[in-house]
């Protein structure tokens, strides 16, 4: 996890408060940033609610994917060039 606890909380909140809101000892938060323990899969989901970020962002992972296909279900024979153009509109942002 490396200082991304850290970097993320800012100055918002203390180690301490953080370990009384997760329910753990103060220096298993300072074990985790510093990658001397891996956090346990359930706590690092309580620490993102926390903050309002989601795992990806406290492990700085950013996935710019955009997908080169669409899926869109029609129940009629075929679509029209119109109907696929608004589909493709509609799903690509």
């Amino acid at each position: 996890m490396s200082r991304k606890i850290y970097s993320t909380i800012g100055n918002k909140i203390t180690q301490k408060e953080l370990a009384d809101k997760l329910g753990v000892k103060h220096n298993a938060i300072s074990s985790w940033e510093n990658g001397v323990n891996s956090i346990d899969i359930d706590i690092l989901f309580r620490v993102c609610q926390i903050f309002g970020v989601t795992v990806n962002d406290m492990y700085g992972i950013h996935n710019n994917y955009q997908p080169s296909t669409i899926a869109v279900h029609f129940d009629g024979d075929k679509f029209t060039q119109e109907q696929i153009e608004r589909n493709k509109a509609f799903y690509s942002g």
